[in-house]
């Protein structure tokens, strides 16, 4: 998990070209993003004592449906963020700073990323699992491919083509895409049966 600060860290840097709103809009975005992954934060700490339990078992057919189970989850509920956040976004960002410029920021990002969440839980939920069945080499592979390898490269070039909103692109798209990896590699592990 200390991915993910570096690859804040990493981005925040990238952002910070811009200028200080800019890096506040999209503080604000992602600290708006943390709260509202707490449901799929909740599925994958969720899936792992299932996991572990039913593969331990020889049960791998449970492990399949939890995780199809916790995907399909993770999706609806990012549906409904991406939902959320295209109707109401700009006014959930001024209750944390009203300013224009950081507002425009922060909704240009939420209006882009949540739908790709869906993504993030997936790959969230079989980490998990791989950690709780013995592969976590497999799950440090995917959490460092998703946050290192695909979003801080794919963010720098986002940002040198669109600028702050070529950030939240290249979130989404780096999400979109270790979900493909993560569910591309899971029939040879967690989906088989």
């Amino acid at each position: 998990m200390s991915s993910v600060p570096w690859a804040t860290g990493i981005l925040t840097a990238i952002i910070a070209r811009f200028g200080a709103d800019a890096v506040a809009g999209f503080g604000v975005a992602t600290r708006i993003e943390a709260l509202a992954l707490v449901p799929i934060y909740a599925l994958s700490a969720g899936i792992a004592p299932i996991a572990g339990q039913n593969w331990g078992a020889g049960r791998g057919n449970r492990v399949r449906l939890a995780l199809i189970q916790s995907f399909v989850s993770g999706a609806l509920w990012a549906a409904v963020l991406a939902l959320t956040f295209w109707l109401y976004g700009a006014e959930i960002v001024r209750l944390f700073n009203p300013d224009t410029d950081i507002v425009r920021v922060a909704t240009g990002y939420l209006d882009i990323v949540p739908l790709s969440l869906a993504g993030a839980g997936v790959m969230m939920s079989a980490v998990a699992a791989l950690n709780a069945i013995g592969m976590a080499a497999r799950g440090l592979a995917l959490n460092i491919g998703r946050t290192l390898i695909l979003t801080a490269p794919l963010a720098w070039l986002g940002a040198e083509m669109l600028g702050p909103l070529g950030i939240a692109l290249a979130v989404a798209v780096a999400n979109v895409l270790s979900a493909g990896l993560t569910v591309w590699q899971s029939p040879r592990t967690l989906l088989r049966s």
